[in-house]
This record gives structure tokens, C-alpha cells and sequence, in this order.
């Protein structure tokens, strides 16, 4: 007698799981039962797991705007240095390697530097629209261990 109402209850829940599952996938208003990328609109400030996420996915190009020194003593790894002093024509020129869709994170030493939002709206302004600035930068992105470079300093660098 155990083993039919066992049976029975199995079956009932296999059909109502059916069912729902059904009902999920064809509703508008349907949970995703798979994960849904992340979009983050260009132009926007990112959060650090925003920028990790972005960097792990590996079809971004980071900015470090900080100067060509602080650059050299420490950057997210495959980071590109353009400093905010940099001319126009040169960032052009820095950038002509990339197509005009390529994804940019601009940052700079964090939370206190606004040098970040001047490089990424120069950014735009040569062609590449999709920027993005991660205001948390070096220091946020160096204290939660996320890989980093450095290169050798020469007394010639400044």
C-alpha cells in the first residue's frame, strides 16, 4: 500500500514540475533559469565586481589614466596607460590599433580621482563610444587582489 502512494506522489510531482516549467518558459513574465549576461550601458560608472566581470570576459581594453610612472610601479594586468595630459591626437593615435565598437574601462587611483571621467569622455569624444569608468580604480581593484603588472621604473620615467 506504501509503495502506490509513493508512486503516486512521484508522479505528482513530475507532472506539476512539467508544468510549471512549462508554464515559466512560454510566460512573458517567465524567471530565466539561466543566467542572464549583465548589461552595463557605456558611458556609465562601474562597480568593482562590474569591472572584474568585464575583465574576465576578456573583450575589454582597461585605461589606466594615471600618470606614466604610477603606471609603470602598478596597473591591471594588460592595462594600456594614457594620462589624462595626453593630447587628443595622441590618444587617437594610441587608439588606432582598436575598432571603434572595442569596449574602454577608464581608471585611475580611485574613489578620490576624477581624472578617470576626463580620459573616458576624451575617449568618446576621438570615436569610441563605448566607455565605461570604473571609479573605484587602482587602489579599489589592488586591494581585492584582482591580477595586476608592474613594470621596471627608471629615474628617466616621470
Amino acid at each position: 500500500m506504501k509503495r502506490k502512494y509513493i508512486w503516486q506522489i512521484g508522479l505528482i510531482i513530475i507532472i506539476t514540475s512539467i508544468a510549471a516549467f512549462s508554464y515559466n518558459a512560454l510566460s512573458a513574465s517567465g524567471i530565466s533559469l539561466l543566467a542572464e549576461p549583465v548589461i552595463i550601458e557605456a558611458g556609465t560608472d562601474i562597480t568593482l565586481d562590474q569591472a572584474y566581470r568585464l575583465y574576465r570576459e576578456g573583450d575589454v581594453v582597461f585605461i589606466d589614466s594615471r600618470s606614466t610612472h604610477s603606471f609603470a610601479r602598478g596597473h591591471i594586468k594588460n592595462a594600456i596607460n594614457i594620462p589624462t595630459r595626453m593630447r587628443m591626437d595622441e590618444i587617437k593615435n594610441t587608439l588606432d590599433m582598436f575598432q571603434e565598437n572595442q569596449k574602454f574601462v577608464a581608471y585611475c587611483s580611485g574613489f578620490s580621482c576624477s581624472s578617470s571621467r576626463r580620459l573616458a569622455l576624451k575617449v568618446r569624444q576621438v570615436g569610441y563610444p563605448n566607455v565605461y569608468v570604473f571609479y573605484g580604480g587602482w587602489l579599489e581593484w589592488k586591494q581585492s587582489k584582482f591580477p595586476t603588472e608592474a613594470a621596471a621604473v627608471t629615474g628617466n620615467e616621470r
